[in-house]
């Protein structure tokens, strides 16, 4: 009778630190967390975001004969710093957000107001506008060819939020699930409740096989940008060519803080690589998000300044002759 009681001890005891060590590297769990989170965000209508990038991309150097916006732009996307923060909703959609971009090189940064409301879009470029004083563009593209394009660059950010979801969700498909690590320790929200936070770290043992899984994926990736509007069929083959090349993973993090709803509330990708010319670039990316599926409380009226996007064009054209 004693050794039943011992052997069943025994194996309770077994069982029990068995379940206890699953619960602590349970990596193909965590990484269906991870997918099965990304997929839910789709679900999110209603949210206010924050968010920042640090790129180092390296792209070529804007034409002799490019505006100074144009300039600008293309510096920012190559070693710029980009902050963001805004209110979004999808039925009916609106949004408003402000862009704080830091050209690279540069210490000095610009605030881009951005207004999506009654199917027009207002910005305020700086480099354009006066304080207070923005640009229309309607969203149906109603002004001709140029303002259709303008429409559709600018009304593609209403797709980065998703986009991006789905982008990483692609990247991670293919990850091995061992590489998913979570976090003892939960994380604190602004709303008081408790996330899990489930980690891809990018080692020494593990780079060449992420740099080998990212370079299948990443065509993938831009075609799907290309489909939500975000870049154009050109730019998405510039970048396809680009990625096609000789490059490797050097380090990095992917980084997953899932509530309790099973929502993304951050998410974060870090990833660093060298170029077949031993150059060293990275690309930094976080998004937060709260507020999910309440009532955002939009701050910003209908801009009372506000002038047609043909006097963009004719700017443009004017700066560009000018030199």
């Amino acid at each position: 009778m004693k050794r039943t009681i011992r052997s069943s001890a025994w194996a309770m005891t077994l069982l029990a630190l068995s379940i206890a060590a699953a619960g602590c590297n349970d990596s193909p769990k965590w990484k269906n967390d991870v997918t099965a989170a990304l997929t839910k965000q789709a679900e999110v209508k209603q949210y206010a975001f924050t968010g920042e990038a640090d790129l180092n991309v390296g792209l070529p150097a804007p034409a002799a004969d490019s505006n100074a916006a144009t300039a600008v732009l293309v510096s920012m996307f190559s070693t710029g710093k980009i902050a963001w923060s805004g209110l979004s909703s999808t039925d009916p959609l609106r949004m408003e957000a402000e862009y704080k971009l830091t050209p690279g090189g540069s210490s000095a940064s610009f605030t881009l107001p951005v207004i999506f409301k009654d199917n027009l879009i207002y910005m305020s470029i700086p480099l354009l506008n006066k304080p207070g004083e923005y640009f229309s563009f309607n969203l149906a593209g109603s002004g001709g060819a140029a303002e259709s394009q303008a429409a559709s660059d600018a009304g593609s950010l209403k797709n980065v939020n998703q986009a991006m979801s789905d982008s990483v969700k692609q990247l991670v498909g293919d990850f091995d699930p061992k590489w998913f690590k979570k976090d003892k320790k939960t994380a604190q929200l602004k709303d008081g409740g408790e996330a899990t936070v489930i980690r891809v770290p990018v080692t020494e043992k593990n780079k060449d096989a992420v740099t080998e899984k990212l370079q299948a994926k990443l065509p993938a990736v831009l075609d799907g940008w290309k489909a939500s509007g975000i870049l154009t069929a050109a730019q998405a083959g510039g970048l396809k060519a680009g990625v096609a090349g000789s490059w490797r993973v050097t380090g990095g993090e992917l980084a997953f803080t899932l509530d309790q709803a099973g929502f993304v509330r951050q998410e974060t990708v870090n990833i660093d690589y060298r170029t077949a010319a031993e150059a060293d670039r990275h690309v930094h990316y976080t998004q937060s998000y709260d507020g999910i599926n309440q009532p955002p409380a939009f701050k910003k009226d209908t801009p009372k300044s506000v002038r047609p996007f043909a006097e963009v064009l004719q700017l443009l054209q004017t700066q560009k002759g000018g030199k």
